[in-house]
């Protein structure tokens, strides 16, 4: 969201911002809400709590660690912050690609 709330200043018009921002928060929820959904059908019942635990650890535990990191590579260089955040996406979608349980998603 930091990313956006600095796009929102470009917009010349309040109520419009309004509505962006209300769009993007309904938007966030629900995908919120679809993929927690997702991973817990997935997983059986008597590991649910231990995995609900690692994603509350990794979205909020992690979250300062990882905005510090980000903040240092900031000062040092833009373009290198840019880069290693594009390289884990690409990683990412990679990993997920070559995931045949991931692929039967849709």
């Amino acid at each position: 969201m930091a990313s956006c709330s600095s796009q929102i200043s470009f917009i010349p018009n309040i109520v419009l911002a309004t509505v962006t921002i209300a769009v993007l928060g309904l938007c966030s929820g629900f995908f919120t809400f679809v993929g927690i959904t997702w991973m817990q059908k997935r997983i059986p019942s008597e590991m649910l709590g231990r995995f609900m635990s690692l994603g509350m650890l990794s979205s909020f535990g992690i979250a300062p660690f990882s905005y510090t990191l980000a903040g240092v590579l900031a000062d040092l260089n833009l373009t290198i912050l840019f880069s290693i955040a594009g390289g884990m996406m690409l990683v990412a979608i990679a990993w997920m690609t070559a995931n045949p349980s991931v692929r039967q998603v849709g």
